[in-house]
């Protein structure tokens, strides 16, 4: 990860303070990796495959199938397109520094099309969004390590890739839900809300359109809640 103590730090409460902790520590390179019987065998133990593959940082976070497995899952929700392994190795430098790639255009379209007139503030919430989820990756990752390491858990990539799916959907929920309580947030937490509805649409199915509560069926134009949040949100500003 290639960031600056202060921005791994900034995060704005987006993060949980152990998310934050894997991720300055796995950056600066001071993540512990002893356990006992490492002097014996320093092996990857997730998989049997990973067996006289050395356990470094770059093998757990980058290099294991489960970590590969991981952030193919990632980039094909984010991107909204099928990615296979190879075009995976693309994204590592955006997945190491959290800074998100350029939005593909099926996305863009989406989100044009499904937020006609308020794509600029969903593609910023999207870029938003790849951040989270890149830190909430990485401590799955180190989660999963430690309980095979530590605990004599187990692991396969279908396992790996559905915790990290599971955190991230209870990390961010959770997160627009308080974001959606505060005044000065409410309108940004809905904006969260509504691009996690993209971000769990399966890959080949199209995203139903954000209709306004007030205008007829077949309407794009802004949701009335939104328009209704911001209202609100100025008056109490």
């Amino acid at each position: 990860m290639q960031q600056t103590p202060k921005e791994l730090w900034s995060h704005g409460n987006m993060l949980s303070e152990y998310q934050v902790w894997v991720a300055y520590r796995l950056a600066t390179c001071q993540l512990s990796l002893y356990f006992d019987g490492r002097q014996q065998n320093n092996s990857c133990r997730k998989l049997d495959r990973c067996q006289g593959q050395k356990e470094t940082l770059e093998h757990i976070f980058w290099q294991c199938p489960c970590a590969q497995a991981c952030w193919q899952e990632v980039a094909q929700r984010w991107t909204g397109q099928v990615q296979s392994p190879e075009r995976v190795r693309m994204f590592e430098s955006y997945c190491a520094s959290r800074s998100a790639p350029p939005i593909s255009q099926r996305i863009r379209t989406r989100l044009a099309t499904v937020f006609e007139g308020e794509s600029e503030a969903y593609e910023g919430e999207w870029k938003r969004l790849w951040r989270i989820l890149c830190t909430i990756c990485v401590t799955s990752l180190w989660i999963q390590r430690n309980r095979v390491v530590h605990q004599g858990g187990r692991v396969s990539q279908e396992s790996s890739v559905s915790e990290f799916r599971q955190a991230a959907g209870r990390h961010l929920r959770a997160l627009a839900k308080r974001e959606r309580r505060k005044p000065h947030t409410m309108v940004q937490g809905t904006w969260l809300l509504l691009c996690l509805d993209m971000y769990d649409c399966p890959l080949h199915e199209t995203p139903q359109q954000v209709v306004s509560h007030v205008r007829p069926p077949g309407s794009l134009k802004t949701p009335a809640l939104i328009s209704w949040l911001r209202a609100y949100q100025t008056s109490c500003t």
